[in-house]
Order: C-alpha cells, then sequence, then structure tokens
C-alpha cells in the first residue's frame, strides 16, 4: 500500500499531538502537584503562626518556653482539626523536643532537616525531613522572648496526601488526553485533506507545466486560500507566468541570434572589402614598382608616388586590424581597472594632440573646463574615447570649431565634444554605434570608432549620448559616474 502524503500528514499529526497532550497532561499534574502544596504550606503556616503567637504572648508573661502550660495538648487540637498536618510541636534552638501531640518524642533531640525554601510574608522555613519512612514537609516559624530565639514552632505535612490528591485527578486526566486523542485524530484527518488535496492539484498542474503546457493556470480557490497553499498556489502561477515570459524571451534571443549571425556576414562582407581594397591597391602599386625597376628607368616621381600608395594602403591595413582587435577585445572585457584620475590634464593632452590636424582644415579647438573632482577612470581607455570623438568631429568639419566642455553635471561626470558639421540626418542616429556602421561609404576608417566609445563608456558604467542637427553639427557627450560602485 502506498504511503501518501495525506497518510503521512494524518499520522504525523495524530503522533504529535498525542505527544502533546499526554505531555501537557503531565505537565498539569505536576503543576497541580506544586500548586495544591503551596497552598498546603501556607494554610499549616497561617496555623503555626497563631501557635507561635500564643506561645510569644506566654512567654512575655514571664513563663519559660519550657513551662508553658497545656502546649502539648494545644498541639494535638491542631493535629486533630487539620487533616493535612500529621504532627505539631515546639523545640528549642537545639532540637530537643519540649513539646509534641506524642509524648513518646518529649525530651528527644532530633536532626535538623534540609532546608527547602523561605515562605513569605509568614516567615515560616519549609524543611524536607523524614520520620518512620514517611516524608515530610515540615513548616517552621521561629519563637522569640526579648529578641532572643528561644524555639521554633514545627508542623508536619505528609508528603503523601498531595500525592494521593493528585493520583485522584489521574483517571479524570487520562480520560481528558483519550477524547483529546480522538479530536486530534479527526483533526488530522481534516487537516491532510485540506493540505493534501490542494498538493496533489498543485503536482498534477506541475506534470501539465513539465509537458510544456504554460498557459496554464491553478483554480482560483487555490490562489483565493489565505494560506500557505494559496501562496503556494501564487507561487505557480507566478512561476509559470516567467516561464511563458522567459520562453517568449529566449524566442526572442533566438531571433536576435539569428540577426548577430547574419550580421557577423555582413561584418566580415565589410571588413573583407575594408582589407580588400587597400591589399589590392598595395599589390598593384608594387607591381608597377616592380615594372619600373627592371626598365631601369626610374621616374622619380612615379616611384615616390607608387610609394605612398604602398604606405597609404597599408596603413589602412593596419588601422582596420587594430580596430577589429580592439572591438574584439573590449567586447570581451568584464571589468576594468580604475584609479582617481584628473580628466583636465587626459583633455588637455588629447586636445593637444589634434590641434594640428585641426589647423590644417582651418579648425579651431576649443575647451571649457568647469573644476570637476578626481573620477574613478581607466587613463587609456578614456583617452582612446575622446580621441575617436575629436577625430570623427574633425574629420566631419568643413568649418567652424570643435569645442571639448568638461563640466560636473550632478552625481555625473559629463564630457561633450561639440562640432560645426554636417551633422546627422535623423534616420541614421539608430545606426551611429552598431559595428561596422558608416554613414559615410566614402570615408576612411570601418565605422567602429563609436561603438568603441559606447563599450568604453559601459566599461565606466555611464552612457554616451548624441544630440544633431543636419546642416548645423553634433554634440557627443559622455556620462560617467563621479563615485564608482564599490569605490
Amino acid at each position: 500500500m502506498r504511503f501518501t502524503t495525506q497518510r503521512k500528514i494524518i499520522t504525523v499529526i495524530t503522533i504529535l499531538l498525542f505527544f502533546s497532550q499526554g505531555v501537557n497532561t503531565t505537565i498539569s499534574l505536576l503543576q497541580f502537584q506544586e500548586n495544591y502544596k503551596q497552598i498546603l504550606i501556607e494554610k499549616v503556616a497561617v496555623v503555626g503562626k497563631e501557635l507561635k503567637d500564643t506561645v510569644e504572648d506566654a512567654l512575655n508573661s514571664e513563663i519559660s518556653i519550657e513551662e508553658l502550660p497545656k502546649a502539648n495538648e494545644r498541639c494535638q487540637s491542631i493535629v486533630d482539626r487539620y487533616e493535612e498536618i500529621d504532627y505539631c510541636y515546639v523545640a528549642d534552638p537545639k532540637m530537643k523536643v519540649l513539646h509534641h501531640n506524642d509524648p513518646s518524642y518529649i525530651g528527644k533531640i532530633l536532626l535538623v532537616p534540609p532546608l527547602e525554601e523561605i515562605l513569605e510574608p509568614e516567615g515560616a522555613a519549609i524543611y524536607f525531613s523524614s520520620f518512620e519512612n514517611r516524608k515530610f514537609y515540615e513548616v517552621t516559624l521561629s519563637v522569640f522572648s526579648q529578641e532572643e530565639q528561644v524555639g521554633d514552632v514545627r508542623l508536619g505535612i505528609p508528603v503523601q496526601i498531595i500525592n494521593d490528591k493528585a493520583r485522584s485527578l489521574l483517571p479524570n486526566s487520562i480520560l481528558v488526553m483519550l477524547v483529546s486523542f480522538g479530536l486530534s485524530v479527526l483533526l488530522s484527518i481534516f487537516l491532510a485533506r485540506t493540505i493534501a488535496n490542494p498538493i496533489k492539484k498543485l503536482t498534477e498542474i506541475t506534470k501539465e507545466i513539465s509537458l510544456g503546457k504554460l498557459d496554464i493556470k491553478i483554480d482560483p480557490q487555490l490562489t483565493a486560500s489565505k494560506d500557505e497553499i494559496g501562496d503556494l498556489a501564487l507561487s505557480f502561477n507566478d512561476m509559470s507566468r516567467k516561464l511563458r515570459e522567459s520562453y517568449s524571451s529566449l524566442e526572442e534571443k533566438i531571433k536576435e541570434l539569428k540577426k548577430v549571425d547574419e550580421l557577423k556576414s555582413t561584418i566580415l562582407r565589410d571588413v573583407s572589402h575594408e582589407l580588400k581594397t587597400p591589399v589590392s591597391l598595395t599589390t598593384v602599386a608594387a607591381n608597377l614598382l616592380g615594372d619600373e625597376i627592371e626598365r631601369a628607368k626610374l621616374n622619380k616621381q612615379k616611384v615616390k608616388k607608387y610609394l605612398e600608395i604602398v604606405l597609404k594602403n597599408s596603413e589602412r591595413s593596419r588601422i582596420a586590424i587594430g580596430s577589429i582587435l580592439e572591438i574584439s577585445k573590449l567586447a570581451t572585457i568584464g571589468s576594468i581597472k580604475m584609479s582617481d584620475i584628473k580628466v583636465d590634464s587626459i583633455i588637455n593632452t588629447v586636445v593637444e594632440q589634434y590641434t594640428i590636424p585641426a589647423e590644417k582644415k582651418g579648425l579651431k579647438i576649443r575647451s571649457e573646463m568647469q573644476k570637476v573632482p578626481k573620477v574613478q577612470l581607466n587613463q587609456e581607455l578614456i583617452t582612446r574615447l575622446l580621441a575617436n570623438l575629436i577625430e570623427n568631429a574633425i574629420r566631419f568639419t568643413e568649418k567652424g570649431h570643435v569645442d571639448i566642455i568638461c563640466k560636473k553635471d550632478g552625481n555625473y561626470l559629463a564630457i561633450s565634444v561639440k562640432d560645426t558639421g554636417k551633422g546627422i540626418a535623423k534616420k541614421d542616429m539608430d545606426k551611429l554605434f552598431k559595428p561596422f556602421s558608416k554613414l559615410d561609404p566614402s570615408s576612411e576608417g570601418v565605422g567602429i570608432g563609436l561603438a568603441i566609445c559606447k563599450k568604453i563608456a559601459e566599461l565606466h558604467n555611464g552612457k554616451i549620448e548624441v544630440k544633431s542637427t543636419p546642416g548645423k553639427g553634433s554634440e557627443f557627450t559622455v556620462r560617467i559616474p563621479i563615485k564608482q560602485r564599490g569605490s
């Protein structure tokens, strides 16, 4: 027979409830026994105080404690009146019995039993004593005469009385425990059905989901439940929804991968073209130069021209290959080393580098730098980013100027490169930061400069923005957090 979850729950709950009821009954009996003991002791302490007061009144009449009149009879009267009290006697400080309800004890010296507790406010001390194989709680009150202890009043309560009282409740406790056991069985069955049936439904739904039925939803009665089952049902619905979203996202990723694969083919084609052209030109120039040498009629101008073609196209190949390697390297970097850098020193260095190329085109490079704090940067990469932006600005600007503006913008460092060039059409904005995307096919380069800039900004937890008006110019702004995460 299969030991189902429902049977397990019934068994576990029944055992736990039965065990807890048994423990509770035992604790209740022990607690009752302790409480009953305290009540008896307090009651006997009151009786003992009355006897103590009577003795102290007699001592104030200049009667010695040994000569107390009718003390034995008083002790016997107390034992007769109170069934809880087994004996009563008066002893001197050395535990010599002076008066006792049983005269045979008079004159005997008894051992001091171990002290159990002090009862307040009566001031009674409780001892645990043993006589003739019987155990007693002995309530003791000290007797004083002229502020000097002259003896004790002692009353004994049999421990057996307290135990018998507790035992008398045992049958009723067992009955209550059995009734509770029966109720616990019924409760466990109810709870098992309440828990196991929804779990069974959830198990069936899980099987459906595993078969690919991601649009399945759980019974609203389960999700409406205001307990853990309801929470679990809601979690199942949430899981199903997330699986559907993940599946849809996966389909989108597959489509993106297909696009990436297509882009890869395009990139390979463009790269091949970029490399093929300078290589072909280099080959032609080299062949022509070889012909000139064979004819031994060297025309210096032609040789110089062919050499310039070789050098120029070799440089184009070198730049193309370098750019491809750089974008590939940046694509695999997860994090970069950064240190506190003064940005103005980087900007001054890059501006100085491009001042001459700009002046050759009749352009001015202007820089405007506000006071900004040191920023966590990778100096090499930021230098590369600024160089790309300034080089692009100079390349696509025929007249006017190129401005570099550095300022603190909230929690960000903002560096802008603004030109007065031909600008960028709105339709071309989406292509700007895509690798190997050239807005002007006739321009030099392989079209990955801005893609490199975007990647460098992202490696600094920043971003790059662009604003442009065709015919008036463009403005590229890099924003980098002044305080980097983890710094």
